[in-house]
């Protein structure tokens, strides 16, 4: 089959037509681009494109086709001229809307008189999910009939939802009901169509400073049927389809077994995407697709008249309804990305309600490798940004750690760690006793890289003030060896303790873990226990723990070593009898702070242990203060997380145990079945499992008894 040649004119969204054309090699050859005026845009893209560029409508090259992508005399510009010339010079057009149904006309009657064809575009109809969705209604219509319509558009989209309508009805009959609905910028018609009610509901603002923009959205469809109701959210998607609801006449009060009561309330198929993958991708392909169509419908060189009398007919009825609702208001607002808001509004209310295994559902251990992945990279390259300032990498790429100025002395420990911990990671390798950085990552940027762990993280294992924490500590790490900046007030912004709670309490790990605690203690409580949480910090496990065991406890005693935690823990647990606030010292032995000996039955350190300068003396002045039976409850990260390596390590105390000599922040799991065992404790279970999706995340629960 011969090559169709084509020219394009117009280079703005005309450029989207242009890439289209050049994806269909095989079928179309893009002979020219054809400009009104002389442009360094224009120009500078057909040089990178290599297409001829024209000036002069004269001096056009044949061609079978032309895509006209300008404003027209109805929208303010002159593009109705030019459609003259090509379709005078034979040619067949295809004209991006909008278009006045009278110069459409004009352009058909012209048309016909040269024996061509002229269509105006509507690619959103070959959009994926727009396609599925009218495909999917044809095929159903087959079973059901269609008994009500809900549409809602932007006053730009207009043309192309009628289009859709009319393609999803016949279209050919309509009636108009000359009411119309005002309210909050939407106008709202009800048109009677094949016997078919259809409210179409308008977005009628506009910003005729920036047309491209301001409006709330593109279209949505909702086709309700007997038994349910088939919506198209947005034209990329997704798709959903809502089942009706009908209780059985004689139903039993707890009886699942009908069919009507076993059915799934909504089936959700098609899915949405990103902006970019929608306009530069599924847009794209669209546009590709029509032209296909358009393309098939030349060669067949027949019909003709009856594909524009249709679409005539189309935008006759886009200007009686634009007659009915009047001409858009002037409207302009910010639009500002909300999507980690929504994402954190929606983590955090589910952390609340405590919906693990809804928030769990489509987290694989894959997905989790991926993430704490990318969150590793994205800490050591802000570790590598740092050693850059502070001179210790070459104009080799090596680490040199011997450069480290003496004024960083106080921190090489911390130095020391990040290395070790890079070299463990393969991000470096040692090379002539220095480090030579991984290829790999000199060719990542480091905005960019935290930017996808934004993405990734933020409403799926953390909350967004939470990842913000640990960038502020990349971006100021250069400060915080300078102490320019007290990494302490990183934590406690001004004094407050709000992003402190959220550190602690805003991940999905740690509510996982403090709902462990909690669900096992409230299951071995009774008026007589005695409970200890050593390190409580901000309370968000005191809490958790008190709200589920009520008064079923004789003592509660909440402590850490500051008074300014006890303070906030008072207001906090206000609500809650025979708490007592104390001082102190993990590291110091807990009777001689005023804890009776084997006075306690359950002692809690959640999140808290790994700042015990030795971990088995700590272990010892516990064991000291626990019934022979009783409980100890310890939650800690079980791996060198980096993002805790960059934030937390700062505030932690150095310590002189075993995690010292292997050069480590955290003792690691078998270390602490063995850390208790030898103390005396029976280790009778552990959260999460080893097959639980959440143990990719490093973080545990031990659960023992003192023997």
């Amino acid at each position: 089959m011969k090559k169709k040649r084509i020219i394009s004119c117009g280079t703005r969204f005309g450029k989207m037509y242009i890439e289209a054309i050049l994806d269909l090699k095989t079928d179309l050859e893009l002979v020219g681009i054809v400009s009104k005026n002389k442009s360094l845009y224009t120009e500078s893209y057909a040089k990178k494109r290599r297409i001829p560029l024209f000036f002069n409508d004269n001096e056009v090259p044949d061609a079978d086709i032309a895509c006209v992508v300008l404003k027209f005399v109805s929208s303010g510009g002159d593009g109705n001229n030019i459609v003259y010339k090509f379709i005078e010079k034979g040619m067949h057009v295809i004209i991006e809307q909008p278009v006045h149904y009278k110069e459409y006309l004009e352009m058909v009657r012209l048309a016909i008189k040269n024996k061509t064809f002229i269509s105006v575009s509507n690619f959103y109809k070959y959009i994926d999910s727009t396609k599925e969705y009218i495909d999917f209604i044809k095929d159903f219509s087959k079973i059901e009939d269609i008994r009500y319509i809900n549409i809602e558009c932007s006053y730009q989209l207009l043309h192309p939802t009628v289009a859709i309508l009319c393609d999803l009805l016949g279209g050919r009959n309509y009636e108009l009901d000359s009411n119309v609905l005002r309210s909050g910028g939407f106008d709202t018609i009800c048109v009677n169509m094949c016997g078919v009610y259809c409210n179409i509901r308008i977005h009628n603002e506009f910003n005729y400073k920036d047309t491209d923009n301001n409006f709330y959205l593109f279209y949505n469809f909702k086709v309700g049927f007997a038994s349910g109701d088939i919506v198209l959210t947005d034209p990329s998607g997704p798709i959903y389809w809502y089942s009706r609801f009908h209780m059985d006449k004689n139903f039993e009060y707890g009886d699942s077994s009908s069919k009507n009561l076993i059915k799934k309330n909504n089936i959700i198929f098609g899915k949405g995407n990103d902006y970019s993958s929608i306009i530069w991708r599924d847009w794209k392909n669209a546009i590709s697709e029509q032209l296909k169509s358009f393309r098939d419908i030349v060669l067949k060189g027949e019909n003709f008249e009856g594909y524009m009398q249709k679409e005539l007919e189309q935008l006759i009825m886009v200007s009686e309804i634009t007659k009915l609702i009047g001409y858009p208001k002037e409207n302009s607002f910010s639009v500002v990305n909300r999507e980690r808001e929504v994402k954190d509004i929606v983590f955090n209310n589910r952390l609340n309600g405590n919906d693990f295994n809804l928030m769990i559902k489509t987290l694989t251990n894959e997905h989790i490798d991926k993430m704490i992945e990318n969150m590793d990279i994205a800490c050591a390259l802000s570790v590598l940004v740092l050693f850059k300032k502070i001179g210790i990498i070459n104009h080799e790429r090596c680490i040199n750690i011997r450069n480290l100025d003496v004024q960083y002395y106080k921190y090489r420990y911390i130095i020391n760690r990040w290395v070790y911990i890079f070299e463990r990671k393969k991000y470096i390798k040692p090379y002539k006793n220095m480090y030579y950085i991984n290829e790999c990552l000199n060719e990542l940027d480091f905005e960019k890289q935290w930017d996808i762990v934004r993405d990734q993280w933020c409403g799926v294992l953390i909350d967004n003030s939470m990842l913000e924490y640990y960038y502020s500590h990349a971006v100021n790490l250069d400060k915080i060896l300078n102490e320019e900046i007290n990494p302490t007030y990183l934590l406690f912004p001004e004094g407050n303790i709000e992003l402190a709670e959220n550190f602690y309490n805003n991940s999905l790990i740690g509510k996982y873990l403090n709902n462990k605690i909690s669900q096992y203690i409230t299951g071995i409580t009774d008026y007589k226990t005695n409970i200890l949480e050593i390190g409580a910090g901000t309370g968000a496990t005191s809490y958790n723990v008190l709200s589920n065991i009520r008064t079923k406890y004789s003592e509660y005693v909440f402590t850490d070593v500051s008074d300014y935690f006890l303070d906030a823990a008072k207001e906090k647990l206000n609500e809650f009898d025979n708490v007592r606030y104390e001082i102190l010292d993990m590291n110091y032995d807990l009777i001689e702070q005023g804890i009776a000996k084997e006075s306690i039955d359950i002692v809690i350190v959640a999140g808290a242990i790994n700042n015990a300068i030795n971990t088995k003396k700590t272990l010892s002045y516990i064991n000291k203060v626990i019934k022979r039976g009783g409980v100890l409850l310890i939650a800690e990260p079980v791996d060198d997380l980096l993002e805790l390596q960059i934030s937390q390590l700062f505030i932690m105390n150095i310590p002189n145990d075993d995690r010292h000599k292997k050069n480590i922040t955290f003792f690691r799991e078998i270390d602490w079945l063995n850390l208790l065992n030898d103390d005396g404790y029976k280790v009778i279970d552990t959260f999460p499992k080893a097959n639980d999706v959440m143990n990719k995340l490093k973080q545990k629960l031990f659960i023992s008894r003192k023997e």
